[in-house]
């Protein structure tokens, strides 16, 4: 009888400490997540001060006709941009666009903004699936905030579409794992609205359905009938905008690197992604905005070979853990499956692994990293302070200094050139000579390219622009004619090739390329305007007036003032 009350005078002891450290804890929790919002909006000041860059933001903003007004509302959400259907994304960036028009600062803040409301619903997320243990969310929060792998997705414009969709896709794990934990359909029904949202703003959330396997793992949720038929309309929302980018992604040309490697080639990529991220995640050091693929035809580097054989000791590591705790498995298995898709066991794209994909993923862990400060340090806020703080510092240090990188075209390229030269690197930083009318050293990068990787089109075109200004017709001609035959299907060649050979006064020969580029792609302004003045030369003056019209509709601006001059 006795050690039975000196038992429950110890439980009530335990009890009232509990309650008093809850209190202490919502104290500090509000005080922790504001010193990471600050150290994140500190670290981010540059990118407040930097531009537009020429590596998609042209596609997606300042080349985008559709922004500059809110009547092409249909066409902002319908229209596929660089490959991708992410109507939310565009409407977003149409908002910018109607507060600063070409002027970068607003989309910038907008995308800082974004970060710093994940960097909240990290938190939020962390806490409920740890169970309101404060250390494990403020670390998972903190090296989300502060991670340099993170800042390609916050300074780039064009990624407006990573911080939209993380933002309405942590919104749907915080509900489903409410769901779980109160077992109320109104959490779920929410859950499944923010997938839509999130699909809306990238397609990469169609693998939202799979990653909520995980937070079943992590409650130790019986795997059984229900546990997958509760998933089913979500993955049935997922399956249709899946379908839908992968068959315009196919048409833009994005998945053409299966013609170029094998299988053998891309199981050993995929397992070098998995490493590679975790190698960026350790040392964030020498980041850049592409990593290509390794040369065709040639031996894969050893640590190709390597990583299926980390990837193993990953899974024995998980596995060996399970029992004593499930953090493990639900960080690694949580980072694997939010990765991938981008892990090129089937290629899209043109690099090799990118910043940018670890936005969610990390999370995963950076849990992981939590719960071992957690338990090393006996759930002790305090002493776990030097292993969260210090961190941050240095965290911060690095992501201030690499988003100085994003200030403009000329400082992202020459650093990625400085640090991992690519043949991307090259062209773009010989795009930007050639806007300046430097053609000499952009020549001499489109050179250096062409020793690089000399299969590579679109430095055969950009070479074709700039012999064609130089009236080097028969040069520019030699590169458009080797473009087409590493890019028969590609309608930009046949264009800038319509308009050398109306420069040439070859109109007849012009009129086939405008006409093959529009074939290729019915709705470019450029091509119609374009077979209309070769039209107007060879004296077809309705098909002219005709062709005129139909750029006028597809909002080309330069076909007004032709059809006022040409077509009376």
């Amino acid at each position: 009888m006795k050690k039975k009350k000196e038992n429950k005078k110890q439980n009530s002891s335990i009890k009232k400490g509990a309650v008093k450290i809850s209190v202490l804890t919502k104290g500090d929790n509000f005080f922790g997540i504001f010193i990471i919002l600050l150290f994140t909006f500190i670290a981010y000041l540059p990118v407040l001060k930097a531009g537009f860059v020429n590596w998609d933001d042209p596609q997606y903003v300042y080349e985008n006709t559709l922004l500059t007004s809110f009547s092409h509302l249909n066409e902002i959400l319908t229209t596929p941009v660089q490959g991708n259907l992410h109507p939310l994304t565009m409407l977003s960036l149409a908002f910018n666009y109607s507060i600063s028009g070409q002027n970068a600062w607003s989309y910038h803040l907008l995308n800082l903004l974004f970060h710093l409301a994940n960097t909240i619903l990290v938190y939020i997320l962390a806490r409920r699936l740890s169970k309101e243990n404060e250390i494990i969310s403020i670390t998972t929060a903190l090296l989300f905030a502060l991670h340099p792998m993170h800042v390609e997705s916050v300074a780039w414009v064009s990624e407006r579409k990573d911080v939209l969709y993380s933002f309405f896709y942590l919104l749907g794990l915080i509900s489903y794992t409410k769901y779980i934990d109160t077992n109320k359909r109104i959490p779920y029904l929410l859950s499944l609205i923010w997938l839509v949202l999130s699909l809306a703003s990238k397609p990469a959330a169609v693998i939202f359905p799979v990653a909520l396997f995980t937070i079943d793992l992590l409650r130790k949720r019986k795997f059984n009938l229900l546990l997958i038929t509760e998933k089913i309309p979500f993955f049935v929302v997922s399956a249709v905008l899946g379908y839908l980018t992968l068959h315009i992604q196919s048409t833009e040309g994005a998945t053409q690197g299966q013609n170029y490697f094998g299988f053998n080639d891309r199981f050993f990529f995929g397992f070098y992604g998995f490493l590679m991220y975790i190698l960026k995640l350790i040392f964030p050091v020498n980041l850049v905005p592409f990593y290509p693929f390794p040369a065709v035809k040639e031996s894969l580097p050893f640590l190709y070979y390597l990583s299926p054989a980390f990837f193993i000791a990953i899974c024995f590591l998980c596995i060996k853990t399970i029992k004593n705790s499930i953090v493990f498995a639900f960080g690694f298995s949580f980072y694997f499956l939010n990765l991938i898709l981008v892990l090129q066991f089937f290629i899209v794209g043109s690099a090799i692994i990118a910043d940018r994909y670890t936005y969610i993923p990390y999370i995963g862990i950076f849990y992981i990293i939590g719960w071992l400060i957690d338990k090393w340090q006996g759930q002790s806020l305090k002493k776990a302070f030097v292993y969260i703080v210090i961190p941050g510092i240095i965290l911060s240090t690095l992501t201030y200094n690499q988003a100085q990188t994003w200030k403009n075209s000329s400082t992202l390229w020459d650093h990625a050139i400085n640090v991992h030269p690519s043949f991307r690197a090259y062209n773009n930083r010989g795009l930007v000579y050639q806007v300046e009318g430097n053609n000499e050293k952009a020549l001499e990068y489109y050179n250096e390219i062409i020793k690089m990787t000399p299969n590579y089109a679109e430095v055969y075109i950009n070479r074709g622009i700039l012999f064609a200004n130089e009236k080097k017709f028969a040069e520019s001609l030699r590169d458009y004619n080797h473009a087409l035959n590493l890019q028969p299907g590609n309608f930009l060649i046949y264009y800038n090739r319509g308009n050398l050979m109306g420069n040439m006064q070859k109109y007849e020969e012009a009129i086939k390329d405008f006409s093959q580029a529009i074939t290729l792609k019915n709705d470019y302004g450029p091509a119609y305007f374009g077979r209309g003045l070769a039209e107007n030369f060879s004296g077809a003056k309705d098909l002219c007036c005709s062709d005129l019209q139909r750029a006028s509709s597809l909002k080309f601006k330069p076909a007004n003032d032709a059809l006022l001059s040409l077509c009376r």
